[in-house]
C-alpha cells in the first residue's frame, strides 16, 4: 500500500515537473524532470524484481514433491549411522542426486540457486561417504560394518561420525533453503 502511495506520489511529481519544464525554458525544470522520471522509474523497476518468478515457485513446488521434509530428511535427521540404514528411506535424496543437477531444476534467483547447490553438494558428499563406508548386510539395508568396532573401532567411530555429520548437514541446508525459498 505504502509502496503505491509513493508510485502514485511520484507520477505527479513528474506531471508537475513536465508542466513546470513547458511553461519554463531554464534548466531547473529540466533536472526536476529528470529526477522525477528517476524516482517513477526505481518504483517501478522494485514493483517488478519483488515478486517471485513464475518459473522459481513452480520448480520450488518441485522441490517440496521431490525432497519434502517428512520424507528422507526427517529419516537421516534423526537417524544414528552406526545402526543399519534402510535403503528405501533413501530413494528422495537418490532422485534429488540423479535428476536435479541440470539446467531444467535451475533457480532463477541467484540466493536460491546457491542454496541449490550447496544442498545438492552436501547430498554428493554424503553418498560419497555412504558408498565408502558401507556394506549391504545382505537384504535391504547397508551399515558401516559393526566388526570394524572390534577391529578397527577409530575408522568406525570416523566413518559414523562422518555419515552422521553429512546428514545434519543436509538437513540444515534443507531447512534453511526452505525458509530462503519462502521468503522470496
Amino acid at each position: 500500500m505504502t509502496t503505491k502511495i509513493f508510485k502514485l506520489l511520484s507520477l505527479l511529481a513528474l506531471l508537475l515537473t513536465y508542466g513546470w519544464m513547458l511553461s519554463n525554458r531554464v534548466w531547473e525544470p529540466k533536472i526536476g524532470l529528470v529526477a522525477s522520471l528517476i524516482s517513477f522509474l526505481a518504483f517501478e523497476i522494485k514493483e517488478d524484481l519483488s515478486k517471485p518468478n513464475a518459473s522459481d515457485v513452480k520448480l520450488f513446488e518441485e522441490f517440496l514433491v521431490t525432497l519434502p521434509s517428512d520424507g528422507d530428511i526427517e529419516y537421516i535427521k534423526d537417524y544414528d549411522m552406526a545402526g543399519p540404514i534402510e535403503r528405501d528411506r533413501l530413494k528422495q535424496l537418490n532422485r534429488f542426486y540423479y535428476d536435479w543437477d541440470n539446467a531444467e531444476h535451475e533457480f532463477i534467483d541467484r540466493k536460491l540457486e546457491k542454496k541449490r547447490k550447496q544442498l545438492f553438494k552436501s547430498i554428493t558428499l554424503f553418498f560419497e561417504a555412504y558408498g565408502k563406508y558401507t556394506f549391504s548386510t545382505g537384504d535391504r539395508f547397508q551399515r558401516v560394518p559393526p566388526e570394524w568396532q572390534g577391529d578397527h573401532p577409530q575408522k568406525h567411530r570416523e566413518a559414523v561420525e562422518l555419515l552422521n555429520d553429512r546428514a545434519e548437514s543436509i538437513f540444515i541446508l534443507h531447512q534453511t533453503f526452505i525458509r530462503v525459498a519462502q521468503r522470496n
